[in-house]
């Protein structure tokens, strides 16, 4: 048996991995896919959320399961299973970037996304007035995510949980 923290991306919730996470269940695989702050069905306000609390949940996440843990982190998620993975290294057993950011030291995810030219860019965004959080145009759900499902359950997301990334610490390895 193998452990999963299927970490979602951006505007998404752990709903999004239950078809995944029934696969592994029935395989006999242990598997944890938690909501970031603010997302899915946690009612954290969008405006506490920071990359921090997320990487902070996904710690105590980790921190509950028992043996080493496999982390597979979508879009997004994949920044966050990078710094979490820092911060938990003996608690991990591989990491899994599922079409995913993998931002180098100092990079905000948004700056590992600059130069792409087909995923989620502000084109297909809808700001907040305050300018704090986005949400994807309903119009571009389905053509950058997938089907209308996306439409009814995705979340804001918080500009200040897109912030600078620390260095590494490779004394730590």
């Amino acid at each position: 048996m193998t452990s999963f923290i299927l970490v979602h991306g951006a505007w998404h919730g752990g709903w999004c991995w239950h078809k995944v996470a029934a696969r592994l269940v029935a395989m006999g695989h242990r598997v944890e896919a938690p909501d970031f702050p603010g997302h899915g069905r946690d009612e954290t306000p969008i405006a506490d959320v920071t990359l921090e609390s997320i990487v902070a949940r996904i710690c105590e996440t980790i921190d509950r399961v028992p043996e080493r843990a496999v982390l597979v982190g979508h879009s997004y998620g994949g920044a966050i299973i990078s710094q979490a993975s820092e911060l938990r290294p003996e608690k991990v057993k591989a990491l899994v970037y599922l079409t995913a950011i993998l931002a180098g030291d100092g990079q905000t995810p948004g700056g590992a996304l600059a130069g792409d030219k087909e995923g989620v860019g502000p084109s297909h965004l809808d700001y907040a007035p305050d300018g704090k959080s986005a949400t994807v145009k309903k119009e571009a759900l389905k053509p950058v995510f997938y089907g209308e499902i996306a439409a009814t359950r995705t979340s804001p997301m918080p500009q200040n949980a897109c912030v600078r990334r620390p260095p590494r610490d490779w004394s730590r390895r």
